[in-house]
């Protein structure tokens, strides 16, 4: 797992790193989608990047917004209501569609981010499933996992 926020060198970073990141998972990156530094990446150049070496979009952290109009009449105006999104933090994982081709330590590792760090129980549960589908575990595994869960994330 790498977590990255560099200021606009995201994508030379990682472009440049690709052979430390060939055994991540996963990645947290910032995503910009309105330029603040001169000669950043905006988010479809860095996805691009990510894409190339095998990961996938997975989800939006966070984003942050700001106001179009320039004028005072904004600062009447709560933040939530800015249309411009400007930048935030994104999840990307391994191509799920090749994890038929992982070891099992990876999608172990997959289900522990997943859970601790990305909040993501489907994903937790994909992960859970592939290993369950190997023999790792028993399928009792999941059920537990998702009786752990807090009642808003559960269907009543």
């Amino acid at each position: 797992f790498l977590k990255i926020d560099v200021q606009g060198s995201e994508t030379s970073i990682i472009s440049n790193g690709s052979a430390k990141l060939a055994e991540a998972v996963a990645l947290q990156t910032e995503i910009r989608f309105f330029k603040i530094y001169e000669g950043e990446p905006l988010f479809g150049e860095l996805e691009a990047e990510l894409i190339r070496q095998g990961f996938r979009f997975l989800r939006l952290a966070t984003l942050k917004h700001t106001a179009l109009s320039r004028s005072l009449y904004r600062q009447r105006m709560k933040r939530s209501t800015f249309a411009q999104a400007v930048d935030g933090d994104a999840f990307f994982v391994r191509d799920l569609t090749t994890i038929g081709e992982w070891s099992d330590e990876k999608i172990k590792r997959l289900a522990i981010l997943a859970d601790g760090v990305m909040d993501s129980p489907d994903l937790t549960v994909f992960a859970l499933d592939a290993l369950v589908d190997r023999g790792c575990f028993d399928a009792s595994v999941i059920d537990a996992y998702i009786d752990l869960l807090p009642a808003p994330q559960l269907r009543s």
